[in-house]
């Protein structure tokens, strides 16, 4: 019986080197060029189209922004980071804003005014923490509260319930 294992495993093996034996041998062709505006369009077809967010929070550069309050930074983070819009900044003029804490401040669109659907509420003489905490007030109310608490988890933000 041990003979007619070792002969079953013999015969396995040659049967297997038989056939890659019998495995046509590789050939070395070489690649046809691609021409490049088709690689462009395939790499660009294979890119996921990016959804673009809608404008939703805009943050007026003026006296409010520039003398007394960094509160209005924390809310246009906070807006930001729903993902379901952008905080942009808008002023009269394309020269630079810099607050009273050294920060330069670029509009990101020069207009005389914005449409008040779009404008967030001035933050006034609020503190930081009061501005944000309207902020995520704001967020819960457009988007719902898991959106709120989902902008309070990135920015580590404690509940205040």
């Amino acid at each position: 019986m041990l003979w007619t294992g070792v002969g079953a495993v013999t015969l396995a093996g040659v049967a297997a080197g038989a056939w890659i034996l019998s495995l046509p041998l590789p050939r070395h062709a070489r690649p046809q060029a691609i021409p490049e505006d088709e690689s462009n369009a395939l790499v660009s077809g294979l890119k996921p189209p990016k959804r673009q967010r809608p404008v939703v929070a805009i943050v007026g550069i003026n006296d409010d922004l520039r003398d007394r309050n960094p509160g209005m930074h924390y809310v246009a983070d906070a807006w930001s980071r729903t993902y379901r819009s952008r905080a942009l900044t808008f002023s009269g003029s394309a020269v630079p804003t810099e607050t009273r804490n050294g920060l330069r401040v670029l509009p990101d669109r020069v207009a005389a005014g914005w449409s008040a659907t779009h404008a967030l509420p001035s933050v006034g003489s609020r503190r930081p923490a009061e501005a944000l905490d309207a902020a995520l007030a704001g967020i819960a109310e457009r988007y719902g509260s898991r959106t709120a608490d989902f902008v309070r988890m990135q920015l580590e933000y404690p509940y205040l319930d």
